[in-house]
């Protein structure tokens, strides 16, 4: 949760010259990583361990949604502000923070996951990527008087999100198989929440949109080689 925080702490410093609201809040809730991509890439590059760490980095990431997220879309959006009590309502509405409930949950209790449900879960999160996809496509309209802000997004998301996760994960003195899934995890691209709060919020569903699918694109190319140039100087076992 912490990177995401640093994330948006560095666009609200460069962002001050923005007069619209609405653009610099969508700018702002865009920290949030696409880390449903990075689950495949930890079972290809080290198996169950692998899925581990990235479930762990994701709850972290679902926290920041659910809570610091929320707030500033609130906080910028033209829907107009909630009290105190109103935004601690609207979190704990937040399904998101119910499933990592029940997912620590189920996790601490050795519960498994098995027959119908199963195979529900699993085809809803089969579901999840293209159902995203769709969203983006709805509200993407490409302006160039945007391509600034999503330039901008896209190298802080991706570019400063790696190098201070790879930076957080050496100053902990965490492992190698850390270093290389927490880098690569830190520089996914913008996640599918930005549109959802946008849309919700009235904040700028169009910048959402072109955001999410720059750098989607841009991450094709990076995991493509980050990952497995990682292995390379951080070797495991």
């Amino acid at each position: 949760m912490g990177l995401p925080i640093m994330l948006m702490c560095i666009v609200w410093l460069l962002t001050r010259n923005v007069s619209s609201r609405a653009v610099r809040g969508t700018m702002l809730i865009s920290m949030v990583g696409l880390v449903v991509m990075g689950y495949p890439l930890g079972q290809i590059l080290y198996g169950d361990a692998g899925v581990a760490r990235v479930a762990m980095y994701d709850i972290g990431n679902v926290l920041f949604i659910s809570t610091a997220a929320l707030w500033i879309a609130q906080a910028y959006g033209t829907r107009g502000r909630q009290n105190l009590s109103g935004s601690l309502l609207a979190i704990l509405k937040t399904p998101l923070i119910w499933a990592v409930i029940a997912g620590v949950a189920l996790s601490l209790l050795r519960i498994p996951i098995t027959g119908v449900v199963a195979d529900v879960t699993d085809r809803l999160a089969a579901a999840n990527t293209p159902l995203m996809m769709i969203s983006v496509g709805t509200y993407l309209i490409p302006r160039m008087s945007q391509l600034r802000q999503v330039l901008l997004v896209a190298f802080i998301r991706m570019v400063l999100g790696g190098l201070l996760g790879w930076a957080l994960v050496r100053l902990v003195g965490l492992g190698n198989m850390e270093t290389v899934l927490i880098t690569t995890l830190a520089s996914l691209p913008v996640g599918a929440t930005p549109l959802i709060y946008s849309s919700s919020e009235g904040l700028d569903a169009e910048l959402a949109a072109a955001c999410i699918s720059f750098t989607v694109v841009v991450s094709v190319v990076v995991i493509s080689f980050l990952p497995y140039l990682l292995r390379t100087w951080y070797p495991v076992g």
